[in-house]
C-alpha cells in the first residue's frame, strides 16, 4: 500500500493544536485506489459527501496497543505525527498494524518544478486567458496552459462533449451530456489545484455583447472556433479593446494547420490576415484535388487523427505561452513570425510531413478593423467623424420634418 498526503492536510492538523493526546483524535477521508494499493488522504474533519473515510489520525500513538473499534471503514489507515517532520503512517491487516510508505504532496511548491529555470512560473498566476471554442485544439491549449502555471481561465462553448468527440479530445467518457466547459473545468482543476475557472455557454455570434463581457480584462484570448465567422468576431470584439489574440485552425482532414497572433497595434488584425491568406489560398498552387477557396482555415468534423489535429494545437498553445511571457524574464524564444502554417502530410505547399512554414502578414491599410480612419475615408470618401456628423445632420433632418408632418396629420383626423 501506497499513501499520499497533501501538505495542506498536515498543517491543518497542526494548525488547530490538537496534537495534545496520545490517542486518535480525528478521522481522515480520502479516496482508496486500485483495489487498495493507493490510498489518497484529501482531507481531515467533517465527512465529505464525495469521500470516504479511510482511516484516523492521532499524536504519539503506540499502534501496538491501539484500539480501534470497528466503523465499517475499509482498508483503514493510521496517521501518527508530532510535526512536520515527524510523521509515520500504518494501514491495518490481519497482523495488526503495519507501516506502509506515503508521500507528503507540495503541490504549490513542486508542480511546477520541472519547468524551473526556463521562466518564472509565478509570472502567469495572475494571467487571464479566455478561451473560445473548447475541441481538440481549444481543450488542449487550456490544459497545457495550466500545466505552465496560468491562474485564471474563462472557457466559452455552447457544445456538449458527445462520444465522437473522445477519440480527440481531452475529455473522457465519464463527461458525455456535459458542457464542454464545464468538463474541461474540472479537469484543470484536477490538474492545477490553484486554478480559477469561469465558464460560458453561449455562441458568440449570437450575443457578441457578452463576448466583450467574457474577454474584457483578460491578457490573452485563444481563438479555436470551427469557423472564419466567430474568429472575425472575435477580432471585433478584441482588437478595440487592445487585447491580444492567438487563433488556430485545422485544415481538411488534419493534413496541416496554421496559427496567427493578433497583437494590438504593432500586427494585422485578423480581418487583414483573412483578406489576405484567402488570395493565398486562392493563388497558391496545390497538390489533389483539395479545394480551400471557399472557407480557408477550416477546422471541420470530419476524420482526422487526434494526433495530427494536437500538433497544431500545441503549436497554438505555444504562440499563446510566448504571447503571455512577453516582458517577463524567460530563456523561451519567440517564435519567429506571428503566422505558422503546420504540415501533417506532405501534401498542398507541404514538401515533407512534420513542416512548419513562417509567413510576415502585413496589416492592411484600409482595413475596416485595425485602420478604421481609412476605411471609411476610402470607402465614403469622408472621415469617420465626418461621417459621424454627416449621420447626425441628416437625423436631425428627419426629425425635424417628422415633427413639421405630425401635427398636419393630426388636423386633418
Amino acid at each position: 500500500m501506497f499513501i499520499t498526503i497533501p501538505d495542506e492536510v498536515l498543517h491543518h492538523i497542526l494548525s488547530q493544536g490538537q496534537l495534545t493526546r496520545s490517542d486518535i483524535q480525528g478521522c481522515l477521508f480520502g479516496r482508496v485506489l486500485d483495489g487498495g494499493d493507493v490510498v489518497q488522504i484529501t482531507h481531515v474533519g467533517d465527512a465529505d459527501s464525495k469521500q470516504e473515510p479511510v482511516g484516523f489520525w492521532g499524536a504519539a500513538i503506540d499502534p501496538d496497543r491501539l484500539q480501534v473499534p470497528s466503523t465499517g471503514i475499509r482498508n483503514r489507515i493510521l496517521l501518527v505525527l508530532l510535526d512536520l517532520q515527524t510523521i509515520k503512517c500504518y494501514a491495518e491487516s490481519p497482523a495488526g498494524w503495519q507501516p506502509v510508505q506515503f508521500d507528503v504532496l507540495r503541490v504549490h511548491n513542486d508542480i511546477y518544478r520541472r519547468l524551473q529555470g526556463l521562466f518564472d512560473t509565478g509570472y502567469l498566476v495572475d494571467k487571464t486567458v479566455s478561451i473560445i471554442g473548447l475541441g481538440t485544439g481549444g481543450g488542449l491549449a487550456a490544459l497545457e496552459l495550466a500545466k505552465n502555471g496560468v491562474g485564471h481561465f474563462r472557457l466559452v462553448d455552447f457544445d456538449r462533449l458527445k462520444v465522437h468527440n473522445v477519440a480527440r479530445h481531452v475529455c473522457g467518457l465519464s463527461d458525455i451530456g456535459r458542457y464542454k466547459t464545464r468538463a474541461l473545468a474540472d479537469m484543470l482543476r484536477n490538474t492545477c489545484p490553484h486554478v480559477s475557472v469561469e465558464t460560458f455557454e453561449f455562441n458568440v455570434l449570437e450575443d457578441p455583447e457578452q463576448l466583450q463581457s467574457v474577454v474584457q480584462g483578460s491578457h490573452l484570448v485563444i481563438g479555436a472556433t470551427d469557423s472564419e465567422k466567430s474568429k472575425r468576431a472575435i477580432n471585433d470584439v478584441c482588437w478595440p479593446m487592445g487585447i491580444p489574440a492567438v487563433y488556430g485552425a485545422a485544415y481538411d482532414r488534419a493534413f496541416g494547420g496554421d496559427v496567427v497572433r493578433v497583437i494590438p497595434p504593432t500586427t494585422a488584425c485578423y480581418e487583414c490576415f483573412y483578406s489576405q491568406i484567402t488570395e493565398m489560398f486562392e493563388t497558391a498552387p496545390r497538390k489533389g484535388d483539395l479545394d480551400y477557396t471557399s472557407d480557408v482555415s477550416k477546422a471541420v468534423a470530419e476524420p482526422g487523427l487526434g494526433i495530427d489535429v494536437a500538433f497544431i494545437g500545441l503549436i497554438l498553445t505555444k504562440m499563446a505561452l510566448l504571447t503571455l511571457l512577453r516582458g517577463s524574464e524567460s530563456t523561451l524564444e519567440d517564435l519567429p513570425s506571428d503566422f505558422v502554417m503546420w504540415g501533417n502530410r506532405a501534401s498542398w505547399v507541404f514538401e515533407k510531413p512534420l513542416e512548419s512554414l513562417f509567413f510576415y502578414i502585413s496589416p492592411n491599410p484600409f482595413c475596416p478593423i485595425c485602420h478604421p480612419e481609412a476605411y471609411a475615408l476610402e470607402s465614403v470618401g469622408m472621415s469617420r467623424e465626418e461621417a459621424r456628423e454627416e449621420a447626425q445632420k441628416i437625423m436631425e433632418e428627419v426629425n425635424l420634418e417628422g415633427t413639421i408632418t405630425l401635427p398636419s396629420l393630426v388636423e386633418e383626423r
